[in-house]
């Protein structure tokens, strides 16, 4: 659902699909870390999506105060990319504690300019 309304998002904004993509993947990645290491009863998750200027900011909240910390993936783990994965898109990441409970985890990318019979200006 994160990355659906991310990618309806985008797209409404007037981005092209490349960009949209590459947003997509770092929400789908923070979205899947926040549901399976933040988790706590009855706390969700959040996702929140800034545009300012060229600058996209990806931010997933959830109930957890561990920060995030990449691991060293063997060569047939299934897992353990997601973070190597929002590094190596995103031009900045990082993590800050979110009161009264959890983290936020974000990342900004940069994106091409929107295109302007796109935008949406409602």
């Amino acid at each position: 659902m994160a990355r659906s309304l991310a990618s309806k998002t985008l797209a409404s904004w007037g981005y092209d699909q490349e960009d949209i993509d590459r947003v997509v993947l770092v929400c789908g990645e923070l979205s899947a870390n926040a549901v399976e290491h933040g988790g706590r009863r009855g706390h969700l998750f959040e996702v929140r999506l800034a545009v300012d200027g060229p600058r996209c900011l990806v931010e997933v909240s959830d109930a957890s105060r561990t920060p995030p910390r990449p691991i060293e993936a063997g060569e047939d783990d299934e897992g353990g990319r997601g973070l190597l994965l929002v590094h190596s898109l995103s031009e900045e990441t990082g993590h800050h504690d979110r009161h009264p409970v959890g983290k936020t985890v974000w990342a900004r990318l940069v994106l091409g300019s929107p295109s302007e019979e796109s935008v949406c200006t409602s």
